[in-house]
């Protein structure tokens, strides 16, 4: 009885008010800094090795990376890196599944990968290697992640 004397398009939008302010919050609540995990932490080291079982089984050689950009807030990471084998040296993807494109000269020797942490184990999202382009800018809006997280500020 006392819902139907309300104006009932006000208290929806009141309510709408109150929901998107509770979000807001706690976005800001849960929001953490972004940090660039030092070498030899555990942090970096469990990342890089989420990220090389797959770029190892892509170019079928053992990798190291070089890092360019490794960041986090805890929930999401991004790493942009170039592989090397294990004695440093460059890896020849004419062996590998992308030599037509390395042939061409349509071929990048980075890794991008969007990672995302689930309860116990980080996660790869997203994955290229050999992209020409900036692959991963459309990610925030895609998948939610932080741009903080790609792209220092």
């Amino acid at each position: 009885m006392i819902l139907s004397s309300l104006n009932k398009p006000l208290f929806c939008t009141q309510l709408k008010i109150i929901f998107l302010g509770i979000c807001a919050l706690t976005n800001y609540a849960y929001a953490q800094a972004v940090i660039e995990p030092k070498r030899g932490t555990a942090l970096r080291k469990d990342l890089l090795d989420t990220v090389r079982v797959k770029v190892e089984r892509d170019v079928k050689s053992n990798v190291l990376f070089k890092v360019e950009t490794l960041r986090t807030d805890g929930h999401w990471a991004f790493l942009s890196a170039v592989p090397v084998t294990a004695s440093l040296a460059k890896i020849d993807y004419t062996k590998t599944k992308f030599a037509q494109q390395y042939e061409q000269s349509m071929f990048d020797n980075v890794v991008t990968v969007l990672l995302k942490k689930n309860n116990v184990r980080w996660q790869v999202i997203e994955y290229s290697i050999g992209a020409t382009d900036a692959d991963f800018v459309g990610w925030p809006l895609k998948y939610g992640v932080p741009k903080e997280v790609l792209m220092a500020e």
